[in-house]
């Protein structure tokens, strides 16, 4: 059984907790902080260029973005190079994501309950395949994850712990 299939029968019919996502300024200095102050390990930096809707309108914000390796719930990090989206100045966000079993159902209940989707990405045929992002109470965004992202986060993981010299902190 692969973990993305543990993840998915272990999923009722609500989403499930796996991490608290932060935007930082600098992610470098924010790692070391995390690390130094709380013990936490980080997965080594990944760069991307995402395509995204927000409120219908494409970007394609690049990000630095990081996981600690200790959880769940994991701390994500992101910071943004490009400005816009994930922003400190943009949308301001900070998010709880949760793993959504199936992530367009999670998301049209979401909706239907006042939290319409503000930012996702494109999948092949338009629709979200891997996040949505839903404005919470408190100003918490709410990510949606679908379940496939968990074997990349494992595969993320286990490359940055057979790096050499992987200790506290990368």
């Amino acid at each position: 059984m692969t973990v993305v299939d543990q993840l998915v029968d272990g999923l009722g019919d609500k989403p499930a907790l796996y991490h608290v996502g932060l935007v930082v300024p600098d992610i470098e200095a924010a790692v070391e902080q995390y690390s130094d102050l709380f013990g936490l390990r980080f997965a080594s930096l990944r760069h991307s260029t995402l395509e995204v809707r927000v409120d219908g309108v494409v970007r394609t914000p690049e990000l630095i973005v990081s996981y600690s390796m200790d959880g769940p719930p994991y701390v994500e990090l992101i910071e943004e190079r490009s400005g816009g989206t994930w922003a400190a100045d943009a949308l301001g966000l900070s998010h709880l994501g949760f793993w959504a079993k199936d992530l367009s159902a999670m998301s049209a209940r979401l909706e239907a309950a006042g939290m319409a989707a503000r930012v996702r990405d494109n999948g092949p045929d338009g629709r979200p395949a891997r996040f949505t992002y839903h404005p919470g109470a408190g100003g918490i965004w709410v990510e949606l994850v679908a379940p496939q992202f968990a074997l990349t986060l494992e595969q993320w993981f286990a490359h940055t712990r057979a790096q050499p010299g992987a200790g506290p902190g990368r």
